[in-house]
């Protein structure tokens, strides 16, 4: 039991339950608390549940949960509850087999049911049921392998608002072979939700308040979103932008997978010959892809390599390989890296009345550099240091053939340091 009062302004008490019962066979599991406060603006109560129970046969188990929440506030000056008013009750059953610990595979179902505040009431507003799978199919010294997968389908009791699916997922995989001569990494995640359908427009302002400029690119004397930009300069800076009220949501689903690869030559360092050339190189390979569609009803396209661009919103890879020499060995330690990047922004995604996908107009820009860099000690004290890179960066516009550009570059940078020593 918990009281806190301030004065007359505020007084509220809780009352927390918490307890776990387990067995050889049965654990049962539970954490509840009731609220409850007055203060000089509101009276609000608040309650929470959340309880697990399960039994075990040998390699199995079965089990069920169930969770509630209970947030109601009331406003004294209207006598109406307030925005942060909701309530929710979720139950559901799992079954499993294994060791929680190491391999084992777990299978569950969820349903939820989601009130909200309506005309001034807490009424029901949607359901979902929910399936799921937890397992860790390969877990050794050397290997390890985990799958997760949620299925959702989200019911409104509004019967004007469609269904909405989504699926969310992981799996990921991790190995070495040869002892430590490969190590490999992989992943893949899929995941469905919303981004905001963001709409503003620009207000012209006096020189030097401002932050962007505008800039007729396509010479026909209108104000277009995308001709507006960051000005170089305060005087020329003479438009602020400002977001327009909106509460749309786009419904995405959203694709990544990414590789790791290292081949780590070290260990042949006791041996002779081409193996103890190879064991002074070291090399580390990624790679990594982002997708992300928009999503209409169940449309979840899990191929992170699709070519089909009717629905994409947003792609960005990005691929990574250095090859180290002498490897934080500081004796004609040399790395030499090379990175490419792409991606494909969308700068305004337009929707008609339908909320079907209308146009899209996007940049794409694609980002490529080599680098090199050299490090040396002599005589434990002089340490040499050089780096060196080349870069190209290229941008494309699809509607705005003037915004257009491609920049080269070149760096070189030479250190000597000197390393004091106490001796």
């Amino acid at each position: 039991f918990e009281n806190l009062a301030f004065g007359d302004a505020f007084s509220g008490n809780k009352h927390t339950l918490s307890g776990r019962y387990a067995t050889k066979n049965w654990m049962i599991w539970s954490n509840s608390s009731i609220m409850k406060s007055d203060s000089e603006l509101s009276n609000s109560s608040f309650a929470r549940s959340e309880n697990r129970s399960s039994y075990k046969l040998g390699k199995n188990w079965v089990g069920a949960t169930v969770n509630l929440e209970d947030n109601s506030e009331k406003l004294k000056t209207t006598n109406t509850f307030s925005a942060l008013s909701q309530r929710f009750l979720e139950y559901g059953a799992f079954v499993g087999r294994g060791d929680s610990t190491k391999v084992f595979v777990e299978l569950g179902f969820l349903q939820r049911q989601n009130d909200s505040l309506q005309n001034n009431r807490i009424e029901r507003v949607n359901h979902s049921n929910s399936y799921y799978l937890k397992s860790q199919l390969i877990k050794t010294e050397k290997s390890n392998l985990s799958v997760f997968l949620n299925y959702r389908t989200l019911k409104y009791e509004d019967s004007n608002l469609k269904d909405a699916p989504s699926l969310n997922s992981r799996i990921l995989y991790s190995d070495r072979f040869f002892g430590q001569l490969i190590q490999t990494t992989t992943a893949y995640e899929t995941s469905s939700g919303t981004i905001a359908q963001q709409e503003f427009t620009y207000l012209q302002v006096e020189p030097g308040q401002g932050v962007y400029m505008w800039n007729d690119y396509n010479g026909n004397g209108i104000q277009e979103l995308q001709e507006f930009e960051i000005a170089p300069y305060s005087d020329l800076a003479i438009y602020v932008r400002v977001f327009l009220p909106n509460q749309v949501f786009v419904r995405t689903h959203q694709n990544k997978f990414s590789q790791a690869l290292n081949f780590n030559f070290n260990q042949w360092q006791n041996e002779k010959g081409f193996k103890k050339f190879a064991s002074h190189f070291y090399n580390q390979t990624s790679f990594l892809i982002e997708r992300r569609i928009r999503r209409d009803g169940s449309n979840f396209d899990l191929n992170p390599f699709s070519k089909n661009d009717d629905e994409l919103i947003g792609l960005n890879t990005n691929f990574r390989n250095s090859l180290f020499f002498n490897r934080g060995k500081q004796y004609h330690s040399t790395t030499y890296s090379f990175l490419i990047n792409e991606s494909q922004n969308l700068i305004n995604v337009l929707f008609d009345g339908n909320q079907n996908l209308a146009s899209v107009e996007s940049i794409s820009a694609k980002n490529q550099s080599h680098q090199v860099q050299y490090q040396h000690l002599v005589k434990k004290s002089w340490l040499f240091n050089f780096s060196g890179s080349t870069t190209s960066t290229e941008s494309t516009s699809e509607n705005y053939p003037n915004r257009n550009f491609e920049i080269d570059g070149y760096q070189i940078e030479p250190k000597i340091g000197y390393l004091f020593s106490k001796n």
